[in-house]
């Protein structure tokens, strides 16, 4: 999944000093500690030979850049995208969530 495209980084995950991100492939690391906080796996399964994925780098950026008020923005522009996307329309805009009805056993 391509999230570049919906979620522009440089508005979304900016920096707690409000700095211009110089981290190399910042995407990268957002995207694996997504994953790792979506998931509550921890760092160690998103853990990769590339400087985006070190320890350093993604505890850095966790603590730099994953904070409320990013994730409310990030969260808004995902929103956004998906009241585009006709099947999405098709199902209420995406904006509320509907319960499954229960199976009769």
């Amino acid at each position: 999944m391509r999230l570049d495209p919906v979620l522009p980084r440089r508005r979304a995950f900016t920096s707690v000093t409000d700095g211009e991100a110089r981290l190399k492939d910042l995407h990268v690391t957002i995207a694996a500690l997504l994953v790792a906080h979506g998931c509550n796996i921890g760092y160690t399964p998103v853990l990769g030979g590339a400087d985006a994925l070190k320890y350093k780098r993604l505890s850095h950026a966790d603590q730099t850049y994953l904070r409320l008020a990013t994730y409310r923005t990030a969260n808004a522009a995902l929103i956004g995208h998906q009241e585009s996307i006709g099947l999405a329309q098709s199902w209420g805009g995406g904006r509320a969530s509907k319960a499954m009805p229960a199976i009769a056993a």
